[in-house]
């Protein structure tokens, strides 16, 4: 039985420890500096590959970058950008999320 708990084991660490390619995501705040146009923001998150949302009353962007399920969670990046009155970007935050049981 201790064999097969230490195999499991082995195999659970192997598969989380896969880094993903958040490269492009992770440097968004330097790709959308503060005061950029929304039109210049939204190209720079569809560049990266995320799949985003634009709320135009909260004047909001959502996006999320989606990473690979490795084992039972899954790593992905949430940027949220928001945009002052005149529709220039005011603020970005990028972070982590994960997800699983």
């Amino acid at each position: 039985m201790k064999p097969i708990i230490t195999l499991l084991m082995l195999v659970i660490m192997c598969g989380c420890s896969k880094k993903q390619d958040f490269g492009c995501v992770d440097q968004l705040k330097n790709r959308v500096p503060i005061g950029t146009t929304l039109e210049s923001a939204e190209g720079a998150v569809k560049e990266c590959g995320l799949e985003y949302a634009t709320d135009a009353n909260r004047k909001v962007l959502h996006a999320i970058k989606r990473g690979d399920k490795k084992g039972v969670t899954q790593e992905n990046r949430i940027v949220v950008i928001e945009f002052d009155d005149t529709g220039k970007v005011s603020s970005i935050d990028v972070k982590p999320e994960f997800t699983g049981p």
